[in-house]
């Protein structure tokens, strides 16, 4: 992620905001009881001040267990309001690997820390997304979230638990899908559980809903639930020059992905840590008539600029460059020459929320 930047989540939206300067027009607090109780106060605070304030005179900042619990977090922010809003969680130093469903009671004690990986998985010293895949023999292994592959989702309730599902879909459309038409993806808490979700993968490969990231909650709570806005954004793990990325994208999607504002920045770098080559396209060109670079989606430009030293409007640059992220480390922009060969971004739809990762209550 770029240096200097914290992070936390406001509702739907992936939002970065240095916590020095940036204020929020309310937040949510949790009161502690058998019943979570929340209290939405309309003050305008950065994440630290807003923290601090409920440990004062609540609990904390909000935890969100559920998708019942963000639905009553919604009801009791006030319409035509503050748009962003804190809650508790933020960008921690430690990868941790969690369960995508977060029932309360579903897990009895040490259900959750159930591992069934491989040998050499999960993968050490990769501090990046990372999703787990059952094989067919019901051992698990750690692969990247934007590979497209079959999933398994899990039913609460009625006598078929384990759908298994045959359309190829990244590890975040996969869990969208069973949220949206089943509980979740399928979580394993016991050998005998394997075995079963194994059999009803018939001999397949499937996604379960086992992730890994770094963030945690204010109040130390172990809820996995996530409820990350979409970014609007794919990874194509494909070795294209420049102009190939830019046609395949047009042609599959609708442009080489812009960056003009920090927040899109963070979210195009969250993407780009999947990637398999140190650099990653961006629809950032180089024109040698009027000596300039330029967005090819039409961007206004505007001031935010992220390039390394020694490249962008103050460097030399030649005919046939074309920007690119470093997309393992620094995350800067790069002048490169483009017939090389690397992976690239797309934009997967247009509108406004491609340009601004604001959030808003929907």
């Amino acid at each position: 992620m770029t240096a200097g930047y914290e992070f936390s989540l406001a509702l739907f939206k992936l939002t970065a905001n240095n916590l020095s300067y940036s204020h929020f027009t309310g937040l949510f607090t949790l009161v502690s009881c058998q019943t979570q109780r929340f209290h939405f106060v309309g003050d305008r605070k950065n994440f630290t001040e807003a923290q601090s304030f409920c440990r004062d005179r609540y609990t904390d900042l909000a935890t969100i267990n559920s998708h019942t619990d963000m639905l009553r977090l919604l009801e009791i922010t006030p319409a035509g309001g503050t748009r962003l809003v804190w809650i508790g969680l933020q960008r921690g130093a430690i990868w941790r690997w969690h369960w995508s469903l977060s029932l309360t009671g579903f897990y009895a004690a040490g259900q959750r820390d159930f591992r069934n990986w491989r040998g050499g998985h999960p993968l050490v010293d990769q501090n990046k997304d990372g999703c787990a895949v059952m094989e067919p023999d019901g051992r698990w292994f750690e692969d990247s979230c934007e590979t497209a592959r079959r999933f398994m989702c899990y039913n609460a309730t009625g006598n078929d638990s384990y759908q298994l599902i045959e359309e190829n879909r990244s590890w975040r459309a996969a869990q969208d899908y069973c949220r949206s038409l089943h509980t979740d993806l399928v979580s394993v808490r016991n050998q005998t559980e394997n075995q079963e979700i194994r059999e009803a993968a018939q001999s397949q490969q499937v996604w379960i809903g086992l992730f890994k990231d770094p963030w945690v909650w204010s109040d130390d709570s172990n809820s996995s639930y996530r409820f990350w806005h979409t970014d609007n954004l794919v990874l194509i793990r494909e070795n294209l020059t420049w102009s190939e990325a830019l046609s395949y994208c047009r042609d599959n999607h609708v442009d080489l992905v812009s960056v003009p504002s920090p927040e899109l920045q963070d979210l195009v770098v969250r993407k780009a840590q999947n990637a398999s080559t140190p650099h990653v396209w961006l629809g950032l060109r180089y024109t040698c008539r009027f000596s300039f670079w330029f967005w090819t989606a039409g961007e206004v430009p505007g001031c935010y600029q992220n390039w390394a030293a020694g490249h962008g409007p103050s460097a030399y640059a030649e005919c046939g460059y074309s920007g690119a992220l470093e997309a393992w480390e620094g995350n800067r922009w790069v002048g490169l020459p483009d017939t090389e060969r690397m992976n690239f971004i797309c934009f997967t739809c247009r509108g406004r929320d491609r340009s601004q990762a604001e959030g808003r209550l929907e």
